[in-house]
């Protein structure tokens, strides 16, 4: 973790500022699903796997939390985090994956879906056939107001949004291919 300490006045507190490790994409060269399974082998003993997925030009990881699942689809416990729950020991809860950011802690989940932001000069039609391709039915793609060529896919919770982002990563003509996270937050 880098730290960046700026001083301004001697009567100001310095606040330090935490940036998310990357991997340079121009030193790492193998396909996502390459650099996942690595990532899962160097897991330390005794914590989950960890997991990576790619943000623009930086891979990020992120370490299961084995001891952790997401209690159900209820929409509203979302946003306080009430929704991450102890791992039931009976196998009767959801089964869906809880992260930790290696960068800041925070928990982390998947509750479906991923950005994708395709190359801007791709017509209609490319953005189609790319879609197929890669098996996404038109009827799970939302077109963003805000990006050009940019798309919201739909898909399970859990693993198979992180599996497909990061399969999707690595394409020719895909700018930005990233999970739809459910982040933590917490006051300063």
């Amino acid at each position: 973790m880098l730290v960046v300490v700026a001083l301004v006045a001697p009567s100001v507190w310095a606040q330090p500022l935490e940036f998310e490790p990357i991997d340079p994409p121009a030193v790492n060269k193998r396909s996502p699903a390459q650099k996942q399974n690595a990532a899962q082998r160097r897991s330390a003993a005794g914590q989950g796997p960890v997991y990576t997925y790619e943000d623009g030009d930086r891979t990020v990881r992120v370490r299961l939390q084995p001891d952790l699942e997401v209690s159900g689809d209820d929409a509203s416990t979302r946003s306080s985090g009430a929704h991450i729950v102890p791992k039931d020991g009976a196998g009767t809860g959801s089964r869906q994956p809880v992260f930790r950011s290696e960068a800041s802690g925070s928990l982390m989940t998947l509750p479906g879906g991923i950005l994708v932001v395709l190359d801007a000069e791709w017509s209609a039609a490319e953005t189609h056939a790319f879609f197929a391709r890669n098996a996404i039915k038109q009827s799970q793609v939302s077109a963003l107001d805000y990006a050009t060529n940019g798309f919201f896919v739909e898909t399970a919770p859990g693993f198979p949004a992180l599996n497909l982002a990061n399969t999707l990563a690595g394409q020719e003509g895909v700018l930005i291919s990233s999970p739809n996270w459910w982040k933590e937050r917490t006051t300063r």
